[in-house]
């Protein structure tokens, strides 16, 4: 890898990084005031319903004004966003703050999806984007763990070394995206025609969306939704180890890209989809005591690892260039979009529906992936984005 794809790679993988931490703190913050559970299903969905913004708007700038364009909405967003939070003294302007911090976050999902497979070679395509992903469980671990070591601290410390930590990470982004160039294929498709062979664009969504969703409710109602709804307690540790075990099996990307990705889509949500039942089936017990909680919890995290690192890597390798960034996004904002009903929503009901709405995501998930790997395009391997995608530039 050359010196400039490496600081390409860790300016990205940063970026994820910060979205994931910044996505973790709103429910976080719910441990730093008394709040009524309206507030607290608000806190739950709200880097979804930031997040979804930003996806939207970075995708759309990254196909009109080029993958670059894109960075620099992502970085003033959230340098807009760390100003306010830094000088927040209530939970009404931290919470502004934090929504600017994940427009600009969930703008970063958009834009270095897109850019990451086509300015990667193709033999490090996959691998780059697998192992970026794996920030993103990095950087959940990172948020929880700072509050866990911050328990006791006032409030206004805890803001003061969050604020620090985010504030660093975005200045070192900013300074590595100054080297980090545009993407050659975006300039060659803007010039070009293609055309895309396989199954057709509507086909594609549907089943990125649909295995997207699975993968989404999943996770966040299990390790960002179960703490604060039913073990107040023990929030943070959930979503430490959550994400901890996530990023520690993420550590297979470095040679999950050799394999089929049609069949980890399969294995992941028919995996997690049996974890899970076994965890619904068994609630009654883990409820009344949460230390028989802890096994079943990491194994069914380490299945959501393999799925979301392939259906994030999936997602960005299916599209034609010139709408890549958008229909990348369309997918992001989506899947995020599902979050907000469900989890300002289902703590109103009883814990059985809450369970059977997160089993019905897995089964949708799963039939999906199942008909994906019969009628579907394999993209893992050591293919170039176009020829992952089967796009080609017509000669003019």
């Amino acid at each position: 890898m050359k010196k400039s794809d490496s600081i390409t790679f860790i300016s990205f993988a940063l970026g994820l990084m910060i979205a994931s931490f910044s996505f973790s703190l709103a429910p976080l913050i719910s441990t730093w005031y008394r709040l009524p559970l309206f507030l607290v299903t608000l806190l739950v969905a709200w880097g979804a319903i930031w997040q979804t913004t930003g996806s939207l708007l970075s995708g759309r700038i990254s196909d009109k004004f080029g993958r670059r364009g894109s960075y620099r909405f992502d970085i003033i967003s959230m340098l807009i966003g760390i100003t306010v939070f830094i000088i927040s003294r209530d939970v009404d302007l931290a919470l502004l703050g934090l929504a600017f911090i994940l427009v600009g976050t969930g703008g970063e999902y958009s834009a270095i999806s897109a850019a990451t497979h086509e300015m990667f070679s193709s033999r490090f395509r996959g691998t780059a984007m697998l192992l970026e992903l794996d920030f993103v469980n990095i950087g959940g671990t990172l948020s929880a763990l700072t509050l866990i070591l911050l328990v006791g601290a006032s409030i206004v410390f805890q803001r003061l070394i969050i604020s620090v930590f985010i504030l660093a990470v975005v200045a070192f982004i900013v300074v590595s995206r100054l080297r980090v160039s545009e993407s050659g294929l975006w300039v060659m498709a803007r010039e070009s025609k293609s055309e895309l062979s396989g199954p057709t664009i509507r086909y594609r969504l549907f089943t990125a969306i649909a295995i997207g969703i699975s993968e989404a409710l999943g996770f966040n109602l299990i390790v960002y939704g179960l703490g604060p709804y039913y073990f107040p307690g023990l929030t943070l540790w959930i979503i430490f180890i959550g994400n901890l075990t996530e990023a520690v099996v993420g550590l297979t990307g470095f040679f999950l890209d050799r394999f089929s990705r049609k069949l980890f889509l399969m294995l992941g949500t028919g995996g997690s989809l049996f974890i899970f039942v076994v965890m619904f089936l068994t609630s009654n017990v883990w409820i009344s005591d949460p230390e028989l909680f802890w096994v079943p919890f990491i194994i069914y995290n380490g299945f959501i690892a393999v799925i979301f690192m392939t259906t994030y890597t999936f997602n960005g390798e299916l599209w034609p260039t010139k709408k890549r960034g958008s229909y990348t996004s369309i997918v992001n904002s989506t899947v995020w979009a599902s979050l907000i009903p469900a989890e300002l929503i289902l703590p109103y009901f009883s814990r059985s529906i809450y369970m059977i709405v997160i089993a019905a995501g897995w089964v949708i998930g799963f039939s999906s992936a199942l008909v994906w790997n019969k009628r579907g395009i394999e993209t893992a391997g050591r293919k170039g984005a176009l020829e992952a995608s089967g796009e080609k530039f017509k000669s003019s």
